[in-house]
């Protein structure tokens, strides 16, 4: 909702990650009918100068309201992953140029981080990003591995690697 969030916290001169709206999506706390891959496009390039595309996380689908409704505005997997991969079309063919954009991969298993992979991976951005973790190291190894045995970080315009919800101070020396 900030328009220069850039501004507001003080970072004029500062290299700027934006997060992209993802984990709110997936949480039903923003209206997925109104934020769309253009606006948060929009907004990302404006106040950022790094971010990943908006994706749609899997990780809530089994997860319920205080009501017993679903927390998760997407049906299942595919859904979530036909989403990112039309996100990551958008994002590559209407960033602009010199922006910093990261491809998103999710899953909590190795088929699941595999078929993501699969068909997200057909439109290549400038690093990736990893959601779904809840900080746990046993999910993320596997899939530092997996980009790298795809060789995903020697390609020139492969630059970055961020992990979502990851804040502990163990976690940031086990990656270091």
């Amino acid at each position: 909702k900030k328009k220069n969030l850039r501004k507001s916290i003080k970072a004029e001169n500062a290299k700027v990650f934006i997060d992209s709206g993802g984990y709110q999506l997936a949480h039903g706390t923003v209206d997925p009918k109104k934020y769309t891959d253009k606006i948060a496009l929009e907004w990302s390039e404006k106040n950022g100068d790094i971010f990943p595309i908006l994706d749609r996380p899997s990780f809530t689908l089994h997860l319920k309201n205080d009501d017993g409704t679903p927390k998760s505005p997407y049906k299942d997997y595919q859904e979530c992953l036909d989403l990112s991969v039309t996100s990551a079309k958008y994002y590559k063919e209407n960033k602009s140029e010199g922006t910093t954009c990261l491809n998103v991969i999710q899953g909590q298993t190795l088929p699941q981080i595999e078929k993501w992979y699969k068909e997200i991976s057909k439109y290549q951005l400038n690093g990736w990003a990893y959601g779904g973790s809840k900080g746990n190291l046993g999910r993320i190894i596997p899939v530092i591995q997996f980009l790298i045995q795809h060789d995903e970080f020697v390609r020139d315009d492969c630059k970055y690697f961020h992990i979502f919800g990851v804040t502990s101070n163990e976690s940031m020396i086990y990656f270091q």
